[in-house]
């Protein structure tokens, strides 16, 4: 650790390991967690699931929870759900936060009751993502009796501590209510917490707003860096407004080339906009090679969707009429 001399994790792990050879259990404990994440040693999952596990049957708390973990996610062992279900629940017994959350997790589906008693034990002692999940599940009355006003609560704390999936939702909520300006500030605020916790939607639902200029002053130039981030990971909406930018030179400079990229990933989604916009970029040829006959196919899978702009331009070209009945 470096604490009073220069850190040196090899020689860290040496003497960890000579306290674990001494059956010091603080040392096989350390030994393990060297093991699991390569520290002053080689990695060696299977070293420290060994560790781990022995450590577990001495009733080691978190070494159950860590033993849990690896065969939760079958690393390197075989993946025991069953097995990884009884080494949280015994660490669970012993007050372990984070082994309930993981019981939660695991039990949502199969028995919602049982997942929501354990996302409550957690979210008592003040585990964030807890009370995120029980505000879910007591928002729906999900394995517990409905109760919105109690789900609010525990939302509005989670976002407070940066729970992300909670500041969203509280944005969400906000943002279908809007009522005075001092909701559209605080709707801009949640977003920008959750954006800043890389929240692909919230990036998006920022992005919006600071293009719009709601709630805040409005930056075309940090919305389209927004749209951007969320657009690589595969937000549809994000994508569209991205292409839109580029092929405008808003908040960035004109570029027709990557716009007909980003259109092109969305049309294949199914967004009618871009269809559209790719069938036009194409009939021009803008940004791409020209090629009239793929651009009106594109036009027209925009048309199937009813889109007022491919209906109109479909209807303008005086050398091929379409039937669109």
């Amino acid at each position: 650790r470096g604490i009073g001399c220069q850190k040196n994790r090899k020689e860290g792990f040496f003497w960890v390991k000579k306290g674990a050879d001494q059956k010091n259990t603080y040392a096989e404990y350390e030994l393990a967690n060297m093991f699991d994440e390569g520290i002053g040693c080689s990695e060696n999952k299977q070293e420290a699931f060994s560790w781990y596990k022995k450590l577990a049957e001495k009733g080691k708390v978190k070494s159950q929870y860590k033993l849990a973990m690896m065969l939760k996610e079958g690393i390197r062992c075989i993946r025991n759900k069953e097995e990884a279900l009884s080494w949280f629940e015994k660490a669970a017994k012993e007050g372990h936060v984070e082994s309930k959350y993981e019981l939660g997790m695991m039990l949502k589906e199969e028995n919602k009751e049982k997942a929501f008693s354990f996302f409550k034990e957690a979210a008592e002692q003040n585990h964030v993502p807890s009370k995120y999940e029980s505000a879910m599940m007591l928002k729906e009355g999900i394995g517990c009796i409905e109760n919105r006003e109690e789900a609010f609560y525990l939302l509005e704390q989670a976002a407070e501590k940066g729970n992300f999936g909670a500041q969203n939702y509280l944005a969400m909520r906000l943002k279908k209510n809007f009522r005075c300006k001092r909701d559209r500030k605080k709707t801009f605020s949640l977003f920008k917490k959750a954006a800043k916790e890389k929240h692909v939607k919230a990036q998006y639902e920022l992005a919006m707003m600071l293009y719009e200029g709601i709630g805040c002053m409005g930056s075309k130039k940090e919305a389209f860096s927004l749209f951007k981030e969320a657009a690589i990971k595969g937000h549809v909406d994000a994508q569209y407004e991205l292409a839109l930018m580029l092929y405008e030179g808003i908040g960035c400079s004109k570029n027709r080339e990557e716009a007909f990229i980003w259109f092109e990933a969305t049309a294949g989604n199914g967004n009618a906009n871009s269809q559209y916009r790719l069938g036009y970029q194409l009939y021009y040829g803008e940004g791409c090679h020209k090629d009239i006959e793929v651009g009106l196919s594109w036009i027209m899978e925009a048309v199937n969707q009813n889109h007022p702009d491919a209906k109109k331009f479909l209807r303008e070209l005086p050398t091929r009429p379409v039937d669109l009945k």
